[in-house]
């Protein structure tokens, strides 16, 4: 809606009619003053017809004309009091002049004398009242009543904001000036939290935000990643398993998985640990003790079978075929062609310093006689002659023998033949043919032994895995230390 206001000056006055009557003529809010408006004024006759001169008599006695538009009719008959008249309302037809209106009048100054005009709208006049519903003279907000503190506006009608201590909309937390991601309440006024990439002090070692995790440095709990936490961090950890990481272990302490030549002894996997995977050194390549072996094997005797398939796997000894061994001998094998071939004393002595030798059938008397003056002679022949060790039957279950050869029983039918040796003084009996009948035993002299291995075993009359228990036990007595 349009509004225009008629305002007459004294100057003006003074133009128009040269006349000292002052007439004020004051619409708020009025429409166009030639438009049929009604004004009531202090007169004493008005008479207007189209085109006619209008009379009126003012208090002065004086006269003034005003010619109208034309067909217009104006009768005026009444008498008003200037001082009760409200210039915001005269004009009934426009909007009223109060807190907050637009009002066209506002423009011009001419506003309600307890209403000032304020970027076009008339507002209060005096100092500004947070709460009123009006922003001014300085307020950043005001939403009336509801201004308080937790409202986007507070009630000292500034802007809510993060950090400036009151708990507003949005807001988590607010402790004011300590809002701080060092802080229990973050600067985006958050409550702190492992994973908001905002490092808590005191409580977080690290926090880098989404990369939080259990492969990563900062972990999914905040903290450090560190060998022993049981979390592996991937590229710097190959392994982690907490409490048991040990220098034993699958784990080492340093987050590294055990492996043979990293100087650290795994328990129950590695036999030995020198730092290194060259072999001939007493622990070989694979971690396995090396026996310090000498280097020969001697063949007392005649044998039909190769006796070499009776040096372990990874084991190297020179095969030689002697009677006489010497300080680079690592065993004799004395098969039943050998008996009477060896010198006694020197047997005996080579034992005793050491050496071992493994006997055959019909030669194991004479062996532990020379050794031992045992005084014994071949008795109870027994077996079925098929070349294999006959373990028919267990002696000694817990000798440290069977703990490194897990017994195997074989059928009688099946065994080798030989002497019954349980009359042998000293002799511990390791297998037999029966609870009574001894073919395989032990008995120490000096720091040697003589293995009492009363079979067959030279014979090829069993081969191939028939034959393969029979030359794991014969390599046992070979290497293994006493």
């Amino acid at each position: 809606m349009n509004h225009d206001y008629l305002g007459i000056s004294n100057t003006r006055r003074g133009r128009l009619l040269a006349l000292t009557l002052t007439l004020g003529i004051v619409g708020c809010n009025g429409d166009d003053a030639g438009g049929g408006s009604e004004t009531d004024t202090e007169t004493s006759t008005s008479d207007t017809t189209a085109g006619s001169t209008t009379g009126s008599t003012t208090s002065t006695g004086s006269t003034t004309g005003v010619t109208t538009s034309a067909g217009s009719e104006s009768d005026s008959d009444s008498t008003t009091d200037p001082s009760t008249t409200d210039p915001s309302t005269t004009d009934s037809t426009g909007p009223i002049c109060e807190p907050g209106s637009v009002n066209c009048v506002c423009d011009r100054g001419a506003c309600d004398g307890e209403l000032v005009c304020e970027g076009g709208i008339c507002v209060p006049g005096g100092p500004a009242v947070c709460g009123d519903g009006v922003v001014q003279g300085g307020e950043e907000c005001d939403d009336g009543e509801e201004n308080g503190d937790g409202q986007a506006c507070r009630a000292d009608c500034t802007l809510q904001a993060c950090g400036d201590g009151d708990l507003g909309p949005g807001e988590e937390c607010d402790d004011g000036e300590g809002n701080g991601d060092a802080e229990a309440c973050t600067s985006a006024c958050t409550i702190a939290a492992c994973g908001d990439g905002a490092l808590y002090e005191g409580f977080e070692e690290c926090d880098d935000g989404d990369q939080n995790g259990d492969t990563m440095a900062c972990t999914s709990a905040c903290v450090l990643a560190s060998c022993g936490d049981g979390l592996v961090y991937e590229g710097v950890e190959e392994c982690d398993d907490a409490d048991m990481n040990a220098d034993e272990a699958a784990c080492t302490s340093a987050c590294l998985a055990a492996v043979c030549g990293d100087g650290l002894l795994y328990k129950g996997v590695e036999e030995c640990e020198d730092g290194n995977t060259e072999p001939g050194d007493g622990c070989s390549a694979t971690c396995e003790e090396e026996l310090g072996l000498k280097p020969n094997l001697l063949l007392c005797g005649f044998s039909d079978r190769d006796v070499s398939a009776f040096i372990p796997d990874g084991v190297t000894l020179n095969l030689i075929s002697s009677c006489t061994p010497d300080g680079d001998t690592q065993a004799m094998l004395v098969s039943r062609d050998g008996a009477g071939s060896f010198d006694p004393a020197g047997l005996k002595a080579w034992i005793e310093g050491g050496g071992r030798v493994l006997t055959e059938v019909f030669a194991s008397d004479e062996v532990y006689n020379a050794v031992f003056n045992a005084g014994v002679s071949e008795n109870g022949f027994t077996g079925a002659c098929l070349d294999t060790a006959p373990t028919v039957h267990q002696f000694t279950q817990n000798d440290p023998f069977w703990a490194e050869n897990n017994f195997q029983m074989i059928d009688f039918n099946d065994s080798g033949c030989g002497n019954n040796v349980q009359s042998y003084p000293g002799l511990i009996p390791l297998a037999g043919w029966s609870p009574n009948e001894v073919s395989i035993g032990y008995r120490n002299a000096g720091s040697g032994r003589v293995w009492v291995t009363e079979f067959d075993w030279q014979d090829q009359d069993t081969i191939g895995d028939a034959y393969a228990y029979t030359e794991k036990l014969m390599g046992s007595m070979i290497v293994t230390p006493l």
